[in-house]
């Protein structure tokens, strides 16, 4: 098991891999929501 990163910020790229991860039976992701403390320019690029 990872350990969980002590800044959000850090966890939106391996959250977003591990939905790649995911059947393609289930259909593509088409939305995610995420609170403030994901937010930073860094991860958005």
């Amino acid at each position: 098991m990872e350990r969980q990163q002590t800044n959000d910020k850090q966890e939106v790229e391996p959250a977003l891999a591990q939905l790649d991860q995911l059947p393609e039976s289930l259909g593509p992701v088409e939305k995610a929501a995420l609170d403030s403390g994901f937010f930073s320019a860094k991860p958005l690029l």
